[in-house]
């Protein structure tokens, strides 16, 4: 599932939050100027680091090891995106919650209405038996996902059993939002056992749900990548034979709820 395009800017539609501080869990945003904006228009909340963050955050000071990149301001940059519900004075309402606290030391925020006219919407895979073909347990130069996701919003993945795959059962990509992945297997994947790989149920996206789902012989099997927007949901899901753990990977991810997650590994 693939749309095409990517999140534009509306010109002439941005404005900067005005507050000093606004704390997660707020539906509100005091902006400098509301007059360009009502209800039922799609936003962004965009956040971008300051030097001092990445600082007190001890990011620019990682113990050095090959491969090792300290953290730089310019790389966060974060895009939340929401739907107004109400314009109240100054004020807008948004449909769901600040997961990243705007604190005028740390970062700098505005607002700006958005398009996306290539994703795509109300598209479902349900009820799909998928089978990865290999030639040995460690073998990788066969299907990496069942189900790959990007550039859509409001759809549905349910009752998809996936076996043999190097990589997921579901993998939603970044532009994903408001995607509801239920009831879904994930056995008996077929890899080299280390990093980037075996990542039954991955999650790039925002505002994305997975529930009851099952994964068997996995690494990171309820995973979020790095820079990941919330809110974002894992509910009433089960791994076993893990080989590593559950839980956000990579770097930084926001406003991810895990609940009811029984793991054991191996």
């Amino acid at each position: 599932m693939l749309g095409e395009g990517s999140v534009k800017e509306i010109k002439g539609t941005r404005t900067g939050v005005r507050a000093e501080y606004v704390p997660v869990g707020s539906f509100s945003i005091p902006v400098v100027s509301a007059s360009g904006f009502k209800k039922g228009d799609r936003i962004i909340l965009e956040w971008n680091a300051t030097p001092q963050w990445i600082d007190d955050l001890k990011m620019n000071r990682i113990v050095e090891r090959p491969g090792t990149l300290q953290w730089q301001a310019k790389d966060y940059s974060f895009q939340f995106q929401r739907e107004i519900i109400a314009v109240k004075g100054s004020n807008i309402i948004i449909d769901n919650p600040v997961v990243m606290e705007i604190d005028a030391k740390y970062c700098s925020a505005f607002v700006y209405r958005y398009d996306f006219k290539g994703r795509i919407q109300n598209v479902g895979v349900e009820n799909i038996d998928c089978e990865s073909a290999y030639t040995a347990d460690t073998s990788e130069n066969h299907s990496w996902d069942a189900i790959s996701v990007d550039k859509a919003e409001n759809s549905w993945i349910r009752n998809i059993n996936a076996r043999y795959f190097a990589f997921s059962c579901v993998n939603l990509g970044r532009l994903t939002k408001n995607i509801s992945v239920l009831n879904c297997t994930c056995t008996d994947h077929k890899s080299v056992i280390t990093g980037g790989r075996r990542y039954s149920f991955n999650n790039d996206g925002q505002q994305n749900l997975f529930m009851n789902c099952v994964s068997k012989d996995g690494r990171h099997d309820y995973v979020t990548g790095a820079k990941v927007c919330g809110p974002n949901v894992f509910y009433n899901c089960k791994a076993s034979s893990t080989y590593a753990d559950i839980g956000p990977h990579h770097r930084w991810a926001m406003g991810t709820l895990y609940d009811n997650i029984e793991t054991t590994g191996k």
